[in-house]
């Protein structure tokens, strides 16, 4: 069994490919390991998917028929220019690569690809996704945190302006300030950790 990160469980893949044998090994396999995947049969089914529902990764073979798999990217990427990408391909040609880097494909494998290097790829291509929306969660719970310190020092200040400032008042509001502070110091540091 593969080692899998939980969070890859979350993900929505489309995965596209024209070979219906290859289709539903590779579907099944991904199934078993507990991703969740929709599959589209060539470029212009898997734009039409793309379009009708949300996904967080696209998996997608190169040469099929209707539209191959760069065209189909460059139109996602028309419509979505953070989602991930990963191409299939039998050929290792540099105009492919060189195709797919223009377009900006987060990733490339050679077929025919074993399921754990599309694991590996697919985790590759997910970890930057998943830093940033950790690192908006706690710039979320930061910013409440700062407008909460910003709001008792308000709060202190106008009691000293008007003489109503007493030492328990004054040892609540500290004591508060202090452990937001500390818990900020605390995540901004293991974040710089990383």
């Amino acid at each position: 069994m593969i080692a899998l990160d939980k969070r890859l469980l979350d993900i929505e893949i489309l995965f596209v490919e024209d070979d219906n044998v290859l289709n539903s090994i590779v579907s099944d396999a991904l199934g078993m390991i507990g991703f969740k995947l929709e599959s589209a049969k060539n470029g212009v089914e898997g734009l039409n998917l793309f379009k009708s529902k949300k996904f967080d990764l696209v998996l997608s073979d190169v040469n099929m028929p209707e539209m191959d798999g760069l065209q189909m990217s460059r139109e996602i990427r028309n419509l979505n220019k953070k989602i991930p990408i990963i191409l299939l391909s039998a050929h290792n040609e540099a105009t492919y690569l060189l195709d797919s880097i223009a377009i900006g494909i987060n990733g490339y494998l050679v077929k025919p690809a074993q399921i754990k290097e599309i694991v590996a790829q697919i985790a590759k291509v997910m970890e930057p996704v998943f830093v940033l929306k950790e690192f908006d969660e706690r710039g979320k719970q930061w910013s409440h945190d700062a407008l909460m310190v910003y709001s008792m020092v308000s709060n202190l200040k106008s009691k000293l302006n008007s003489n109503e400032l007493n030492p328990e008042f004054l040892g609540e509001h500290l004591d508060k300030i202090l452990e937001i502070s500390k818990n900020l110091a605390t995540a901004v540091t293991k974040l710089q950790d990383k």
